[in-house]
Order: C-alpha cells, then sequence, then structure tokens
C-alpha cells in the first residue's frame, strides 16, 4: 500500500514547523510576562511560577485572535466564533 513509518529524532524542531513556531511564541510571551513580574514585584517573582505563567501564555495565545483573519485558535478548535472587543 505504499506506507511507510519515519520517526524524528529528538532535538529535531524541524518536523512541525506550525507547532514549533506556537510553541516558541508562547515560551516567549511566558518568559516576558515572568521578568516583568520580577522587575516589578521582586520579592514575589520566582522561577517557581514558571509552570502557572506558561499555562496562562498558553491560554492568552489560544484565544487571541491571529492575522488578518481575526480567528482564534480556540475558534478554530471548538468551530464556533466568541465575539471580541477591539
Amino acid at each position: 500500500m505504499g506506507q511507510e513509518v519515519r520517526f524524528s529524532g529528538v532535538g529535531t524542531p524541524h518536523q512541525n514547523g506550525v507547532a514549533e513556531r506556537a510553541i516558541g511564541t508562547v515560551v516567549r510571551m511566558a518568559t516576558s510576562m515572568l521578568l516583568h513580574a520580577a522587575i516589578r514585584w521582586p520579592d514575589v517573582a520566582d522561577a517557581s511560577l514558571w509552570p502557572m505563567v506558561l499555562e496562562y501564555a498558553a491560554y492568552v495565545y489560544n484565544h487571541m485572535s491571529h492575522g488578518a483573519s481575526g480567528i482564534a485558535p480556540i475558534d478554530i478548535w471548538t468551530r464556533t466564533n466568541w465575539p471580541r472587543e477591539q
């Protein structure tokens, strides 16, 4: 049937460019949020907040509209279109 199995090795980010770009964007957003917190509130911000910050950055990324289409990833996933204030 012409089928074959391919495996990607560890450390090969070039296998899915769209996913890797989204992951990189979310990580940069989380890093910026944590650095902002460290500058503004140095007494309470530390690296133990990383999981919470990363989860929030993913939430923001998934609920923000992207590009000229104005469609958020969550809208594509759920097949709905929630109104957003501009």
